[in-house]
C-alpha cells in the first residue's frame, strides 16, 4: 500500500502517522531480511573453518547490542552485531569486555566453554608519513628487474598483447536503444543546447505547449471514427469533446484547452478533418490505426548512426492509414509557427526513420509521410520538404 506523511500547510506542520511509521518499519525489516539472507549464504560456504574480520572502533562498540534479544540484534544493518549476538545467545552481555582504543596492541576476547569465540585486537595503523619517509616511497617506485634477461620472443608477444586495442571500442560508448525523438536529434548539432522554459509563476494559468499538445493528441486518439466518417463540423467536434470528457478520456484541463476560443482548437481540428489528409483517412476507417506502439531492431547505418551494430528503436505512431496497400503516416504537431520552423528539420528526420521501422513492424511499405500542423491548419509533405531543403 501507500502511506503519506500528515502535512498541515497552514500551520507549517508535518507528522508521521502510525500507518506511515509502520510502513517504514516494514520496509526496514524487508531490507534487513534480505541482508540476513545474503549473510547466511556467505557464512555457510565455509567447509572447515570460518574466519571473519571486521573493524571495531568506538562507534562500532557503541552500536553493539545491550542485550541479545532479536529486537536489539536486528536494530540496524550491522552484520558484526548479528554475528556477535548469535554467538552470545544465552550468555551474559557483561562478559563482553570493553576495549580501550587509545592503547595499541590491547587484546580483548570473549570465551565461552573454553573456546575463543570473539577476539578483538586494537592497533594503531601507521600513516603513510610514518613509513621511512621518502626512502620508502622511492623503493616502492623502483622497478624490479630480473637477474636474467627476459626472453625477447616472450617480451614481444606480451607487448603486442598489451598494446592490442578492442576493434569495437567506439561502439561500447554508444546507445543500444533510442526513442524516435532521440533519433531525430542524434545528428542535430544543436542537440546539446539548453532550452529555458518560462517558469510557472510567470506563465500564470496559461497551459504549457506540452499540455496543449497532449489535449490535441488525446482527442485525435479517441474521437469516434464511425460518426466522423458520416459527418463532421465544428458543432460535432465540440459535442465530441464534451462526450470524451464525460467518459474520462479527457481531463478537465484538456477540456478547457480544446474549448478555448483564443486558441481556436475546435476550428483547427475541423480544418484537419475537412482537409485533404482528413478526408483520405475517413474514406476507409477500417484501415486507420491510431497511437500504435512499436519496437524494432535495425542496422545502425540505416538510421544514420555510426557503427555496424544493431540498434533498438521504440516509439508510438500518432496515426497512419493504409491506402492502396501502402502506409500514409501522419504526425500531429501543435507548435506555434516559430517553433515549428525551428524544429521542422528534426521532425522530418524523425518521420523518415519510420520508413525503415514500419515495414519491419507491419510488413507494408510507407508511401507518404506528413506532418500536420494544427496551428497552421495544413499538412507538410516530409519527403518533398527534404528534397526542397537539399
Amino acid at each position: 500500500g501507500i502511506t503519506l506523511k500528515y502535512v498541515d500547510i497552514s500551520e507549517r506542520y508535518q507528522a508521521d502517522p502510525f500507518a506511515y511509521r509502520d510502513h517504514q518499519k516494514r520496509i526496514r525489516d524487508r531490507i534487513t531480511g534480505e541482508q540476513l539472507r545474503l549473510l547466511y549464504v556467505a557464512l555457510t560456504r565455509a567447509q572447515d573453518k570460518l574466519i571473519i574480520t571486521g573493524i571495531h572502533n568506538s562507534k562500532a562498540a557503541s552500536l553493539m547490542p545491550k542485550s541479545y534479544a532479536p529486537a536489539d540484534l536486528l536494530d540496524g544493518v550491522i552484520p558484526l552485531k548479528w554475528i556477535a549476538g548469535s554467538l552470545l545467545r544465552g550468555s551474559d552481555p557483561s562478559e563482553l569486555k570493553s576495549i580501550d582504543n587509545d592503547k595499541a596492541s590491547t587484546l580483548s576476547q570473549l570465551m565461552i566453554d573454553g573456546h575463543t569465540l570473539i577476539q578483538f585486537i586494537s592497533e594503531d595503523i601507521p600513516a603513510v608519513a610514518d613509513c621511512e619517509e621518502a626512502d620508502a616511497a622511492d623503493d616502492i617506485e623502483k622497478p624490479i628487474l630480473p637477474e636474467d634477461p627476459a626472453d625477447p620472443d616472450l617480451v614481444g608477444r606480451l607487448t603486442a598483447q598489451l598494446r592490442r586495442t578492442y576493434p569495437y571500442a567506439e561502439e561500447t560508448t554508444l546507445q543500444a536503444k533510442y526513442t524516435v525523438t532521440e533519433l531525430a536529434h542524434s545528428t542535430d548539432p544543436n542537440a546539446l543546447m539548453v532550452y529555458l522554459n518560462m517558469p510557472s509563476f510567470a506563465r500564470g494559468n496559461a497551459p504549457t505547449g506540452k499540455e496543449v499538445g497532449d489535449a490535441y493528441h488525446h482527442f485525435m486518439e479517441h474521437f469516434p471514427l464511425e460518426s466522423f466518417a458520416r459527418e463532421v463540423n465544428e458543432d460535432i467536434i465540440a459535442q465530441t469533446i464534451d462526450e470524451l470528457y464525460d467518459s474520462g478520456k479527457l481531463t478537465s484541463a484538456e477540456w478547457d484547452i480544446l474549448h478555448s476560443q483564443r486558441r481556436g482548437c475546435i476550428t483547427n481540428l475541423c480544418a484537419f478533418f475537412t482537409g485533404n489528409i482528413g478526408r483520405r483517412m475517413l474514406a476507409d476507417i477500417a484501415k486507420v490505426y491510431r497511437e500504435i506502439p512499436f519496437y524494432a531492431e535495425l542496422p545502425a547505418e540505416k538510421l544514420g548512426l555510426s557503427g555496424s551494430r544493431q540498434v533498438c528503436i521504440q516509439g508510438r505512431t500518432d496515426m497512419y492509414f493504409v491506402e492502396d496497400g501502402q502506409i500514409v503516416l501522419v504526425d500531429y504537431k501543435s507548435d506555434t509557427k516559430e517553433s515549428l520552423e525551428k524544429e521542422l528539420d528534426s521532425y522530418c528526420r524523425q518521420l523518415v526513420s519510420y520508413m525503415e521501422i514500419l515495414p519491419q513492424v507491419t510488413g507494408l511499405s510507407v508511401k507518404e509521410l506528413y506532418i500536420y500542423s494544427f496551428s497552421l491548419r495544413r499538412e507538410i509533405n516530409v519527403l518533398e520538404h527534404l528534397r526542397t531543403a537539399n
